[in-house]
């Protein structure tokens, strides 16, 4: 399809902490729900920061900490067990218990917040963020639900207490014109 439109795409199959592309070379990359499923994360990051252009952005779809409800475990709350425990139902799904983790291959063992994102993203040279709420077409739209999401993103205690009513954390990333990468 995209021959068709004459457009040049191309698809590489690599691992996500080693990508085979040029610094710099992508204005934007996204990364749907994957972090919560490989062992090195911050690589990954690491990775897709390396890649996009000063002025790219990132967007990011993964698991949400704060919300009780999610489809990555068959377990009520999962997302607020402790580590530990976690780890045990990790290990279970990938022995004994498939059905506990949806028979995924590799279960979700990473949880994180739009906070916890944005922290990490910021470390790697990203200045603008943008959430679930800011992308929203709800916000266009009139009467209550107009009214909630611009509630919820002019108050920042609303924000942060709609979090635990949405099961992904999603967010977009803008990465500085400039940034000198740590190293």
């Amino acid at each position: 399809r995209a021959a068709d439109e004459n457009l040049d795409i191309e698809f590489h199959v690599a691992s996500a902490t080693d990508i085979p592309l040029d610094d710099q070379s992508m204005d934007v990359c996204i990364v749907a729900e994957l972090l919560e499923h490989i062992e090195d994360w911050e690589a990954c990051l690491n990775e897709v920061s390396r890649i996009t252009k000063p002025g790219g952005a990132i967007l990011l779809s993964t698991t949400n900490a704060m919300c009780p409800v999610q489809s990555e475990f068959n377990l009520p709350m999962y997302s607020w067990y402790p580590a530990p425990l976690k780890r045990h139902f990790v290990k279970r799904a990938q022995s004994d218990r498939p059905d506990l983790a949806n028979y995924a291959t590799y279960p979700a063992f990473h949880w994180f917040t739009f906070y916890s994102l944005r922290a990490a993203l910021a470390q790697r040279g990203f200045t603008e963020f943008y959430d679930r709420f800011d992308l929203s077409l709800a916000r266009k739209e009139n009467g209550k639900k107009r009214l909630v999401y611009k509630l919820i993103t002019l108050i920042p205690f609303a924000r942060f207490f709609a979090y635990f009513l949405t099961s992904g954390s999603t967010i977009v990333a803008i990465k500085a014109q400039h940034h000198a990468t740590k190293k």
